[in-house]
């Protein structure tokens, strides 16, 4: 979701054609099939506008996905509006011919508990008012939304154009959209998070939600959390693989430690279910 390097990507979901037949690849081909006739519309209806004056952009087989609109219950906050994609077989299939990850298209544990920690630090506050805060890798930005509603102005970012999909459908809903930002950044390319920084920034807070799962992006993550400048860190996830990596690169700029973040403070409405999450924390 962040931009992960080639050879991690290869490792989770970039497997050889034959691989591919040889588990489902006609279910596969059939899905990618229906997703193709359907970008073919979503392209018909933009040569349409273009006649109208329209300006002109390159269709993607994720433009063709239905979202799904699901309401999150906040502690202390309100209900929030967080869009997904409502089929994950056609996300998946539309991701591999779009050449992107679909991982960001639904909202994770690891999302929970970070929204928790950030309600946290509003009690603690009073509020988040007058803060930026920088979510890396967002997806569905259920991160994001929780800061905003809190009275903070969030920077929404990811590399996948599914999740920015998402996002910007989720950024409609709101009464003061303003302090909402949707933006495409691809966080391994520290240039890329230099270049927000300097146009968005700065940043009170940066969060990475559910981007340690691979080594190769957990290293990417330290950087980018390094990049960004921000007073505060908080990343959250619940892979020990990456955690070490994401440490280990950061050693030379701050000594981490892990700790459990409860993520009981947000919850699907008409659900009851609570996750935790491994975070890492710089002590004290």
């Amino acid at each position: 979701r962040g931009g992960a390097p080639s050879g991690d990507v290869a490792k989770r979901g970039g497997a050889p054609s034959g691989e591919v037949a040889g588990s489902g690849g006609e279910w596969m081909a059939s899905m990618a099939h229906d997703l193709l006739q359907a970008t073919d519309a979503v392209e018909a209806t933009r040569r349409e506008r273009v006649e109208d004056g329209w300006e002109v952009v390159d269709s993607r087989a994720v433009d063709a996905l239905q979202l799904k609109r699901t309401e999150f219950v906040v502690r202390g906050t309100r209900r929030l509006v967080v869009y997904e994609t409502a089929d994950q077989d056609r996300t998946t299939a539309a991701c591999m011919l779009d050449g992107e990850e679909p991982f960001g298209s639904v909202t994770w544990p690891a999302a929970f508990a970070a929204a928790t920690a950030l309600v946290r630090i509003a009690k603690a506050r009073g509020s988040l008012r007058g803060l930026t805060i920088l979510e890396l890798g967002a997806g569905t930005g259920l991160v994001s939304l929780v800061a905003h509603a809190w009275g903070a102005k969030a920077v929404a970012t990811d590399n996948a154009e599914v999740s920015l999909r998402v996002l910007r459908a989720s950024r409609a809903e709101l009464s003061d959209a303003k302090r909402f930002v949707v933006c495409a950044l691809d966080f391994s390319k520290e240039a890329d998070v230099a270049a927000a920084v300097r146009r968005l920034g700065p940043f009170d807070v940066v969060v990475a939600a559910a981007t340690l799962y691979v080594p190769g992006l957990a290293r990417a993550t330290a950087r980018a959390v390094v990049a960004s400048r921000a007073t505060a860190r908080l990343v959250v996830d619940p892979t020990p693989v990456g955690r070490a990596a994401f440490i280990e690169e950061l050693r030379a700029d701050a000594e981490f430690q892990e700790a459990m973040v409860e993520s009981s403070a947000v919850r699907v409405a008409g659900r009851d279910e609570s996750y935790s999450c491994p975070c890492v924390s710089p002590r004290g």
